[in-house]
């Protein structure tokens, strides 16, 4: 099945996506000298909005998938689905967790 190779490209193509329109908020923030917190929340706020629209819309778009009548497109449709809705999860705690856990791993850059 061609549905595990185009899962992991979409997660991977998206997941890094994601995590540098977080990340890229996230030291901007912290570049104007907004503290920890309040910069994670900023980051949230907007980029996180950014991240869950976009991830739901490109998520939606593959429904479509689901009604195709060839059981590889339907199988497609599911595995991205489940790929993007994993990425979306992942971004919006790991990256925020992280950034709480270790924050100036990625602020020093």
């Amino acid at each position: 099945s061609a549905t595990p190779p185009v899962m992991m490209a979409m997660l991977l193509a998206v997941s890094i996506d994601y995590a540098l329109f977080l990340l890229t908020r996230f030291k901007e923030e912290t570049e104007a000298g907004v503290e920890l917190e309040p910069a994670l929340e900023k980051m949230l706020a907007s980029s996180g909005h950014t991240v869950v629209a976009s991830g739901s819309t490109l998520a939606f778009c593959f429904v479509a998938l689901l009604f195709f009548p060839v059981q590889l497109m339907q199988s497609i449709g599911a595995g991205v689905i489940i790929s993007i809705v994993s990425a979306i999860v992942v971004n919006m705690t790991f990256i925020p967790a992280g950034l709480l856990a270790c924050p100036r791993v990625f602020s020093d850059f």
